[in-house]
């Protein structure tokens, strides 16, 4: 190769990004999704990276696509490298405090509402755009490895994925919630009240739900009958009607309640259990704007959840914990 050519001549950037995306979600069309563009444009940019390094990258004759084993070796490489660009241009072109930005952010469904409306107000003119994806940790972490989007508040630490910067904003325990009069004391009359009435469940691909599910299995209680709705709102209307009963958390709750004394909120009688919300984002991406991210997180949390807990539910305010 001629060592005079430019390194524009050399190598693409884009085209690096797009033979990224694809090791990292396994397909073009995927990839296309992932980088805005259409499929056969994805396409031809991984031909033309295949042609200007003079390598075979995708094992064509398979199906589905596969890389071939330089497709591994520049998969890794070209990780690094892009990871490098980004550092670079970071440097200096960083997300300072008087910048506007696009955000893309991913919610778990228990902390949609006030807490969207109190970030937009909080970051005021920091937004030029605001996407916002209400979903499960599951959803936001497939949302994340597709690019389409750049934050995630969620209940799953995620620590099989690398580069991840993590911001603890809260940690809370998983409460009981009841009909009101209804009293458990311990295990076997939370056995007695799960024979007697459904478990009301929320989120059947949440990180929560499987921590739930584990716990009552521990505990031994056994559910007989459950029903499942996708929204938390309904769950807490279903308890409040003498309908079932629910295992949530406390911010959880606060979202979701509309009178907190329709229902009894109980500490969990066995052994205490409890969840960490997390912001994250990739790490050496989007400057300072993920510090201030958690801080404005944090803020809300304890102004407009934790102080409405508090007027209620003293003991379970004090459950609660927001990192300074």
């Amino acid at each position: 190769m001629d060592e005079h050519r430019s390194l524009h001549d050399l190598l693409s950037l884009r085209e690096l990004e797009i033979f990224v995306a694809f090791g990292e979600t396994g397909s073009i069309s995927a990839a296309s999704r992932r980088s805005g563009i259409s499929q056969s444009a994805a396409s031809q940019l991984i031909q033309r990276l295949e042609h200007r390094m003079c390598l075979t990258l995708l094992d064509r004759s398979a199906r589905p696509l596969r890389l071939t084993l330089d497709g591994h070796d520049v998969m890794r490489r070209a990780e690094n490298l892009l990871t490098e660009a980004k550092q670079f241009v970071n440097r200096f072109d960083e997300v300072g405090l008087s910048r506007s930005v696009f955000l893309r952010m991913g919610v778990v469904e228990t902390l949609c509402l006030p807490f969207i409306p109190k970030l937009v107000e909080a970051l005021g003119n920091r937004l030029d755009r605001l996407s916002v994806m209400v979903g499960s940790s599951n959803m936001q972490r497939e949302a994340f490895l597709e690019r389409r989007i750049d934050v995630m508040i969620m209940s799953d630490s995620m620590d099989d994925l690398d580069e991840l910067k993590r911001h603890l904003v809260a940690e809370e325990p998983f409460i009981l919630i009841v009909p009101r009069g209804r009293v458990v004391n311990d295990i076997a009359d939370l056995r007695s009240l799960a024979a007697e009435l459904p478990m009301i469940r929320f989120g059947h691909r949440s990180a929560a739900r499987l921590n739930i599910d584990a716990q009552l299995k521990r505990t031994k209680v056994p559910i007989i009958r459950d029903i499942e709705i996708d929204t938390p709102h309904a769950v807490i209307g279903m308890v409040a009607a003498g309908l079932g009963w629910t295992i949530t958390t406390p911010l959880s709750a606060r979202s979701s309640w509309q009178d907190p004394e329709d229902v009894e909120l109980l500490p969990f009688p066995g052994a205490q259990f409890r969840r960490k919300l997390y912001l994250a984002t990739r790490r050496n991406e989007l400057g300072n704007l993920p510090e201030e991210l958690a801080r404005h997180t944090k803020n809300i949390l304890r102004e407009h959840y934790l102080s409405g807990i508090a007027e209620k539910q003293q003991w379970l305010a004090s459950e609660i914990r927001i990192p300074e």
